[in-house]
């Protein structure tokens, strides 16, 4: 579910209050744009939907969120070749998985 390995990288590379400062900021963009994927695809916009998805991917993979990040390539790619039968799914895991996932970036912080 979640690469430490990624986010340890990330901690070698930076000063502590750079890296929890990153940290904090993708726990706050990371609901946000779950939200806003939601929004998209509320709307029966499949192309934000798409959209969202891609950012939400990019942003979990960047911070070891395998899993998050997983479900997020699969509704860009539901979206890309126009299948919304799995979406409902898809959409119900990522809410099911944010909150784990979360939990674990906190715990990655230098300065708790």
């Amino acid at each position: 579910m979640f690469d430490a390995a990624i986010v340890a990288d990330l901690r070698d590379l930076l000063p502590a209050s750079e890296f929890d400062s990153l940290l904090r900021r993708a726990a706050e963009t990371l609901p946000e744009t779950v939200k806003e994927l939601h929004q998209a695809w509320n709307g029966h916009d499949l192309s934000e939907t798409r959209r969202q998805a891609h950012k939400l991917a990019g942003l979990a993979g960047n911070f070891g969120c395998n899993a998050l990040m997983t479900a997020a390539r699969g509704i860009e790619a539901a979206c890309a070749n126009g299948q919304t039968r799995p979406l409902k799914r898809l959409l119900q895991e990522i809410d099911g998985l944010l909150s784990p996932t979360l939990d674990a970036l906190g715990r990655q912080r230098v300065e708790a």
